[in-house]
């Protein structure tokens, strides 16, 4: 199942985590998928940082719309506009980047794909936010008392922290005012590696109990 921009959005702050990956073996990532969907996780951000990411990335998009998964799936790591393209070709839902980039937000902005770019100072913020960004992320994610000083002089901003955040964090971040969590902690790298699939269902789950989506 394919999700329109505004459907994007709207899981992401339904459901409050962005679950953060990445292996360069397809069958791996169809197979956390699978136990992130089992944790109660309904957003995957595959991060671009291992050779041939947009082939495994493929094949995980061709995965979930196989088993016909409501999970939204987008891609991060994303350093500029003819990256995005790509991903976006690729079936990509949402296009994340530790950078803001203007030419990024205009062709995400053209094919109606949420751009989620990082930034630090509250001038990045409303830059990234001329340029039709709706959800900003604040990467990297320091201080949750940050997003509560945005948010006294600009209420309308929408920030998604991400970091290292782990399940007992995240309900801070959300009394600060964070709209969604990014973290590689609610998809323990160690259980990719190794393939402990019944480990991801259960620090997902724990992170799901956590945010309370």
């Amino acid at each position: 199942m394919r999700h329109d921009r505004l459907s994007v959005l709207n899981q992401i702050g339904e459901h409050r985590v962005m679950h953060m990956f990445h292996t360069a073996d397809a069958d791996v990532a169809c197979n956390v998928a699978d136990a992130i969907a089992k944790g109660g996780g309904a957003v995957i951000e595959f991060t671009n940082r291992v050779n041939f990411a947009p082939s495994v990335f493929e094949a995980l998009r061709r995965h979930l719309d196989a088993v016909d998964s409501n999970m939204v799936l987008g891609v991060g790591s994303v350093e500029d506009a003819p990256t995005a393209a790509m991903f976006m070709a690729l079936g990509a839902e949402f296009i994340v980047s530790p950078i803001f980039r203007p030419e990024t937000a205009e062709i995400c902005n053209l094919r109606k794909v949420p751009y989620l770019p990082g930034t630090q100072t509250i001038t990045e913020i409303a830059e990234a936010e001329r340029h039709g960004v709706e959800f900003v992320k604040l990467y990297p994610a320091l201080n949750p008392a940050f997003i509560g000083a945005v948010k006294m002089p600009r209420p309308w901003s929408r920030l998604i922290a991400n970091g290292p955040i782990s399940a007992d964090d995240a309900p801070m971040w959300f009394e600060a005012g964070a709209t969604a969590i990014g973290t590689p902690l609610a998809v323990p790298p160690p259980a990719v590696e190794s393939g402990d699939y019944a480990a991801i269902t259960t620090a997902v789950s724990a992170m799901t109990r956590a945010v309370g989506a």
